[in-house]
């Protein structure tokens, strides 16, 4: 069976939307993130939370940049179909088993589809912690 990506339906486990939560509102606070966008607090949040998983610059912009249907980057829009099926696994991964399985699945694959799932991950993940917050 297919996982359902849609952004709309599935979630993150609560213990994982915490932790980030934590450690959002922790930098919101510290002089270096107080003018920061909120995806690059989350991505920062994310890789302090998640230490293992490695960030490249170059993907900073895109972060909130997705495809409506799914939750891929929409730059992986033209990207091999192999590439997009492996990262809407990791995706599965997060949703199921959490976001440090996925990132440590993640790892065992190239550096990009790392970047790429981490900018995935990183808009689901600011949504939930603003519905956590309510």
């Amino acid at each position: 069976m297919e996982p359902n990506l849609n952004k709309e339906v599935e979630s993150f486990p609560q213990s994982d939307i915490e932790r980030i939560g934590q450690q959002v509102e922790r930098l919101k606070s510290t002089p270096e993130f107080r003018s920061a966008k909120p995806s690059e607090i989350v991505k920062e949040s994310i890789k302090q939370v998640y230490p293992q998983i490695s960030v490249s610059s170059a993907v900073t912009q895109a972060t909130t940049d997705h495809d409506e249907d799914t939750m891929l980057p929409s730059y992986m829009k033209n990207d091999s179909d192999a590439d997009k099926a492996e990262v809407e696994a990791l995706i599965h991964i997060a949703f199921t088993l959490g976001i440090e399985a996925s990132i440590n699945e993640a790892r065992k694959h190239r550096a990009r589809i790392l970047d790429d799932l981490h900018d995935a991950l990183t808009e689901k993940v600011m949504t939930q912690i603003e519905t956590h917050k309510k």
